[in-house]
């Protein structure tokens, strides 16, 4: 639709010329949004506040289909029978597609994979998009991101990121990761939950809710389970990671506002700082069990733990 000059045009594909029309008014017109079924043309005129309907081919026969609305925005005829055909990307066809994320139909017949932002196509298998390893995941309040801590840039723009926009994750104060399922893991201590996602932003699945408060998690990546710390209730419970079933208690004696976690599963350990009178770092085994103290002077507020696999240590 061509406002200044109140015409609509249109192109034919097969004839390959453009023609119009003039929308005829008196009084003038402000058209705009345009939708078409069958051998009507609907198009909004934002000036008479009325959407109406012509002739495809020549914009006679106008009718008023509704009045008085202001300012319409778009418009679509919502048909299946508008939307038939097959393409290179069909999945119905014996030939369709098997992109792991994006198709692209680069003609009738042939097909491109496209992988999501922060993964790469597999060099022996373009079906087949492979994640960006070695990131810094981080939360805020606009949701998370990731930087590449192999190539050493650090600026995240719209084309070097390595995680697609990952948005509406609420207060994300604590996150982990599962990387043979490739999960995110976090935990919104404002409404007391533990939720998971894909890393290509698929799969959003509430695993906990109803706690009152969620200071750390920390997740076991061999046995698949969940940990997470209240410091409200004073316990540390866990349950399965997939699903959030079998939750359990595993400690619920001399704890002082439990906060950060950590794990080591392959050493069987879990960690944990509390927070509360005489702050402290401790251990125990992964069902809690075997606890030890293991640094409990000149510590003010342990804000968070992180394990080295590598060299086995923990740092706060």
């Amino acid at each position: 639709v061509n406002k200044d000059s109140g015409t609509i045009q249109y192109y034919g594909l097969k004839q390959k010329l453009v023609k119009d029309f003039v929308l005829s008014d008196d009084n003038g017109t402000d058209a705009s949004c345009l939708a078409i079924y069958q051998n009507d043309l609907y198009y909004a005129d934002t000036k008479d506040s009325i959407i109406y309907k012509v002739n495809k081919n020549n914009g006679k026969s106008r009718s008023v289909v509704r009045s008085g609305i202001n300012n319409v925005l778009s418009m679509r005829i919502f048909d299946e029978d508008m939307q038939d055909g097959t393409n290179a990307c069909s999945k119905e066809r014996p030939d369709g597609h098997r992109c792991a994320h994006l198709c692209l139909p680069a003609s009738t017949q042939q097909h491109i994979c496209r992988c999501a932002q922060g993964f790469r196509v597999d060099p022996s298998d373009s079906s087949i998009c492979i994640g960006e390893d070695d990131i810094l995941i981080y939360s805020t309040n606009e949701g998370f991101n990731g930087i590449s801590v192999a190539s050493g840039k650090t600026e995240v723009t719209a084309t070097t990121g390595v995680m697609p926009p990952i948005s509406q994750i609420g207060s994300a104060s604590k996150l982990d990761f599962h990387a043979v399922q490739d999960l995110i893991v976090w935990a919104d201590s404002d409404a007391g939950t533990i939720s998971t996602i894909q890393r290509d932003g698929t799969n959003r699945r509430l695993i906990v809710e109803g706690a009152e408060i969620i200071q750390g998690i920390a997740v076991d990546w061999i046995a698949d389970n969940l940990y997470w710390s209240n410091p409200h209730s004073d316990v540390i419970e866990m349950c399965r990671l997939n699903n959030g079933s079998d939750k359990f208690v595993i400690i619920s004696q001399g704890l002082d506002k439990p906060g950060a976690m950590a794990v080591h599963p392959s050493a069987g350990y879990l960690f944990w700082a509390d927070t509360g009178d005489v702050p402290r770092i401790e251990r125990s085994g992964l069902d809690g069990s075997n606890r030890i103290i293991i640094a409990n002077s000149s510590l003010q507020f342990p804000a968070d733990l992180t394990v080295d696999l590598e060299e086995a240590y923990i740092y706060w």
